[in-house]
């Protein structure tokens, strides 16, 4: 009697010419036969920038030749491990793949195809939910012209320059996994406005002028992107006496306090 193994498990076969009978050679099992799918062991937690060994074991066991393990390419280093025993004699077999995911391997399909000395394969394929820190992509918006009630749209722009009276609605993008949360804030003061990715300021004044910062932050970490508003207005009357004028040096000397954006340009005309 002697043992051979065929690719889905071992079997012990009574050699014909001793036992003086002949035995009909059971027909190799074809391509399309059910088989088991290979055993991936993934980490429940993928994390960019930290590597991992996956497994893949084939299903079944046998004795060599091994099968023969391929992995999805171009995603890290695969080894074949040493074939472990099992009780009757036969074997089990594996191979690792010690990989480093990174943000660009999210929703990536991970396969390990299996494929036996004659032939026959089967595969098991697995999609990759890689953990990140948020990426700032842009901040869009739209500006309504308080004048003419046109609507501006704009995209990725570091600053905007609104008129008194405009209204502008700001958009934040943002790419991460798991989903960040989104807050708005504003220079200086670090004034929190509004919670999400959309920001709305209506009827826009001197006030609004400053720096918008969109905050992005998840468990993987956080990161922020700025926006520069200008707000333009009409010259007014500062926070001093608007003019005051003295005698200095046989002359006379005036001044005058006005607030605006852009300066304003000041004439000066003396009555009498």
């Amino acid at each position: 009697m002697s043992f051979h193994c065929s690719d889905l498990g071992c079997r012990w076969v009574r050699n014909a010419r001793q036992a003086g009978i002949t035995a009909p050679i059971p027909p190799p099992i074809s391509h399309s036969a059910t088989m088991e799918k290979p055993v991936l062991e993934v980490p429940e937690l993928l994390r960019a920038g930290q590597p991992v060994n996956i497994t893949c074991t084939a299903p079944g066991r046998c004795v060599e030749p091994r099968p023969t393990f391929t992995w999805t390419e171009g995603l890290g280093y695969t080894e074949s491990l040493p074939g472990q025993p099992f009780g009757d004699g036969s074997w089990i077999y594996s191979s690792v793949m010690r990989f480093t995911p990174s943000r660009e391997d999210q929703n990536k399909t991970l396969t390990c195809n299996v494929t036996y000395p004659n032939g026959i394969f089967t595969e098991r394929a697995v999609l990759l939910s890689v953990n990140y820190r948020p990426q700032m992509l842009k901040i869009s918006g739209n500006l309504t012209s308080s004048q003419t009630g046109a609507l501006q749209p704009f995209t990725n722009r570091s600053q905007l320059m609104a008129q008194e009276g405009d209204s502008l609605t700001l958009l934040c993008t943002v790419d991460s996994n798991p989903p960040a949360s989104l807050s708005w804030v504003r220079e200086p003061g670090n004034l929190s406005l509004s919670l999400g990715n959309r920001l709305e300021l209506l009827n826009v004044t001197s006030k609004d002028r400053g720096e918008y910062r969109c905050r992005a932050q998840n468990t993987e970490g956080s990161t922020e992107m700025t926006f520069q508003l200008i707000v333009q207005d009409s010259p007014r009357l500062g926070t001093k006496s608007n003019s005051t004028c003295w005698s200095e040096d046989n002359g006379l000397r005036c001044t005058c306090f006005l607030c605006s954006h852009p300066p304003p340009q000041i004439q000066w005309q003396v009555d009498g």
